[in-house]
């Protein structure tokens, strides 16, 4: 994974390496990539439903909400 993205910097792929760090136990690492994707890419819905997912499993509830709230603005507007 790490070796694709220094090569192309696809945001879904991106994504699922952030949800496989998370599954690895590694939040933090997880949270950047997502983060990363985010700042280019705001409206990214898949990297905030994960960041809203991280966020919740690891006790940091009010971001969670806010990332789960922003994700459901996307999809009202959609």
């Amino acid at each position: 994974f790490t070796k694709f993205l220094k090569k192309a910097d696809d945001d879904t792929v991106r994504t699922y390496f952030g949800y496989l760090l998370f599954a690895r136990k590694r939040a933090d690492a997880a949270l950047a990539e997502f983060d990363r994707v985010l700042a280019r890419r705001p409206d990214h819905a898949l990297s905030l439903q994960y960041r809203g997912d991280v966020l919740a499993s690891t006790g940091r509830r009010a971001e969670a909400v806010e990332a789960y709230h922003r994700l459901l603005q996307l999809q009202i507007i959609s």
